[in-house]
């Protein structure tokens, strides 16, 4: 992510706007960050879309690189709340499919990432860009 915020600030690369975007960032800033998205129930996640009477919000000290990939695959299958309860910020509607695991779960072989780009004026521009 730090290469495309570096092509966008640089003047060699004008059609590339702002900084990228994927799971993990938003799992890293937002997810594990709000104590309102992360609950478990004896080690198994607890959806933001149900209610969590028999949750607990997960650990954030020490947390394990294990126990990280857990949470980042529970996040990756966590729909968001849009009622004002629980956590908006699940990550399936936007990265459900964005990243291949080893078979272990324990590492992300491939993720997607998103970008923008400022205004196109012409067919030249966009073959440019």
């Amino acid at each position: 992510m730090n290469t495309i915020k570096k092509f966008g600030s640089s003047s060699d690369y004008p059609y590339i706007t702002g900084s990228g975007s994927s799971f993990m960032t938003e799992f890293s800033d937002q997810w594990l960050d709000t104590s309102a998205c992360c609950w478990n129930n004896n080690d198994e996640f607890c959806p933001s879309i149900k209610e969590r009477d028999d949750c607990s919000k997960c650990p954030q000290d020490d947390m394990t690189t294990e126990t990280k990939y857990d949470y980042m695959q529970w996040f990756i299958s966590d729909i968001p709340r849009t009622d004002g309860s629980g956590c908006s910020k699940g990550g399936a509607v936007s990265y459900a499919n964005s990243a291949i695991f080893t078979a272990n779960n324990r590492s992300v072989k491939a993720a997607r990432f998103t970008s923008s780009h400022g205004l196109l004026s012409s067919s030249a521009d966009f073959y440019r860009c």
